[in-house]
């Protein structure tokens, strides 16, 4: 892709039968309603011929030996306010990680809290933990508590909780809970380093490889482009899904204006959805896991995190935070990957060591973005967060 302002077409491609067994919600149609946008004509997906009410899926969840992936059931209260029933599968966790699919686009802040794990435990205050198209947080938005922090995207905890809860506020209009589809990854990190030992011992599995068509985060421009591998990888796999829009709309969709990043995990899974992409968060210490995805047709966003060094072949050094596109797993350890850090498209895919990524993905959490299919909804164009701001901050 030489002009991110045009992409190239989606060329078609051949997947295997994509079977998905997770729970499914019927989610009413306008599409981005309440988001104005400036990207008419041809950035503008037109869906306005689909159905008004379909069947909403989340992708279907790999079983992980450490990380545990559990779906939200939300209920409305007479003020209309989405709260979550209790969330836990009665092991212990330090870290719960949320993701959600509002397809509307209606404006929205999300609030999380959590259960300590003692017999007598008692529950957190609400902690923000994310919004869509919401005002501006106040300096006193509760984002800590004596034991524990929302990290950006994730709620860190520094004793083992045993559930959390959620809770949903439309700012404009209230939201109904078939508007929703979420889930929380609950994981133990105390346990992540035993759980690594076991990675590197595990017989490794090769899948074919998924075609993405890459693109490069550089050839957006200058302004932004060191700053949106999250962004860039999204619209990669958004492409691939069904739903191709430009690097640069993607990136001021998933701009976190709160934070000044474009990395934001929950937004970049709430951002395609306005497109009808459904998707959400998972995290992965196995490959075995990252394998079940692949063969279901599933390429992974993968975040990581690298040393000098540590990541052989890759277009930086070493990287405090980016994104990358998992499309195989070949012989030998042989890991293949779309960079968006390399600056011509054509030196996008890449072939990374299996030892290499267990330790800048799996060390680092695991976190990854899973993408199904798009499914058709009623609606308009992707809803975008506005200028682009243009700090010189780089991620590579």
């Amino acid at each position: 892709m030489t002009d991110p302002s045009d992409p190239a077409p989606t060329p078609a491609l051949t997947r295997r039968p994509f079977t998905r067994f997770g729970a499914a919600w019927l989610l009413t149609g306008v599409l981005v309603s309440a988001c104005a946008s400036s990207h008419e004509g041809a950035d503008a997906i037109d869906l306005s011929s689909a159905p008004a009410r379909v069947a909403w899926t989340l992708p279907d969840v790999a079983m992980d030996p450490l990380h545990r992936c559990l779906e939200v059931t939300l209920n409305a209260t007479p003020d209309g306010t989405l709260v979550s029933e209790s969330i836990g599968d009665g092991a212990a966790f330090t870290e719960a990680l949320p993701s959600w699919n509002v397809p509307s686009g209606t404006p929205f802040t999300v609030e999380i809290r959590a259960l300590a794990a003692a017999t007598d435990g008692a529950w957190s205050p609400w902690l923000r933990i994310g919004e869509w198209a919401a005002p501006p947080r106040g300096e006193d938005t509760p984002t800590r508590f004596d034991f524990g922090k929302v990290a950006v995207d994730v709620l860190q905890l520094q004793k083992p909780h045993r559930a959390v809860e959620l809770r949903f506020r439309g700012t404009e209009t209230p939201l109904d809970p078939a508007d929703v589809a979420a889930s929380v990854v609950l994981s133990d990190m105390g346990q992540l380093n035993i759980q690594l030992a076991a990675t590197g011992q595990e017989p490794w599995r090769e899948t074919a490889r998924v075609e993405v068509e890459p693109r490069s985060q550089r050839t957006v421009g200058d302004d932004i482009g060191g700053r949106i591998c999250s962004p860039t990888s999204v619209s990669m796999v958004s492409a691939y899904q069904g739903a191709d829009v430009p690097t640069r709309t993607m990136a001021e969709t998933l701009f976190d204006a709160d934070h000044d990043i474009y990395g934001n995990w929950n937004r970049a899974v709430q951002g395609p959805a306005t497109l009808g992409i459904p998707g959400r968060l998972v995290r992965v210490s196995s490959w075995d896991a990252v394998a079940d995805y692949l063969d279901r047709g599933l390429p992974v966003v993968a975040s990581i995190r690298a040393k000098e060094g540590q990541l052989r072949g890759a277009p930086y050094n070493k990287t405090a935070g980016h994104l990358l596109v998992v499309t195989g797993l070949g012989p030998k350890g042989k890991v293949h990957v779309n960079d968006p850090a390399a600056r011509l498209p054509l030196d996008v895919p890449r072939v990374y060591r299996r030892e290499d990524m267990e330790q800048v993905w799996f060390a680092n959490g695991g976190v990854g973005y899973v993408f199904g299919p798009r499914i058709a909804t009623a609606g308009g164009p992707i809803p975008h967060a506005g200028p682009i701001p243009t700090a010189a901050t780089t991620q590579p």
